[in-house]
């Protein structure tokens, strides 16, 4: 009985067992169709057909791109929102007033210290004249330079009070710049007949 066992394990070890492997099959497969694929590749790419094909999905997807474009400007424009090119155009003009109230403060200030000099100047020319000084002409133009003073220093307060009013402007400026900006509306323009 020994011997029965033995022999049937023997037998068991001849027989191998196959299993099927599905990687070995797609390998094989692959390589079988690797060349004809190619080939079939090659001759469509070849074709007017193909590069017809081709024309037609560029065409197709450019005209998506043109109709997506037409779109989104057409509800950037209704909606109450600005867009970038409103936004650019309105920082750019911004811009152009900054620098040109700049430039408008740095001549005011120039031409107001060159007039605060002048004046200051034609006062310390200018002494007063004394109110005991004979005779009615040398009187009246005594108090004709007393009025061209009292013109001269009137100018100097207002020229204060201008420069005062620029700093204000300056800093109202300087303030405005440093706010966040609010999203611009878009209106519509509208004809009438």
């Amino acid at each position: 009985m020994s011997n029965d066992i033995m022999s049937d394990e023997i037998k068991q070890d001849d027989l191998k067992v196959l299993m099927f492997n599905p990687f070995k099959a797609w390998k094989n497969m692959y390589f079988v169709s690797e060349e004809a694929l190619t080939a079939i590749t090659r001759k469509a790419v070849e074709t007017t057909m193909f590069a017809n094909s081709v024309d037609v999905i560029l065409n197709s997807y450019l005209q998506y791109l043109k109709l997506q474009n037409e779109v989104s400007n057409y509800i950037a424009e209704t909606l109450p929102f600005s867009s970038h090119r409103d936004t650019a155009r309105v920082a750019k003009m911004l811009t152009a007033l900054e620098n040109k109230v700049d430039h408008l403060d740095e001549e005011l200030f120039t031409e107001l210290y060159d007039l605060k000099e002048d004046t200051a100047a034609i006062l310390e020319s200018i002494t007063p004249v004394p109110a005991n000084v004979s005779g009615e002409v040398e009187a009246g133009l005594a108090e004709q330079m007393n009025q061209q003073i009292k013109i001269t220093e009137a100018l100097l307060d207002k020229i204060s009070g201008l420069e005062l009013a620029m700093e204000e402007m300056k800093a109202s400026l300087l303030e405005l710049k440093a706010k966040p900006k609010p999203a611009a509306r878009k209106s519509k323009k509208t004809t009438t007949e």
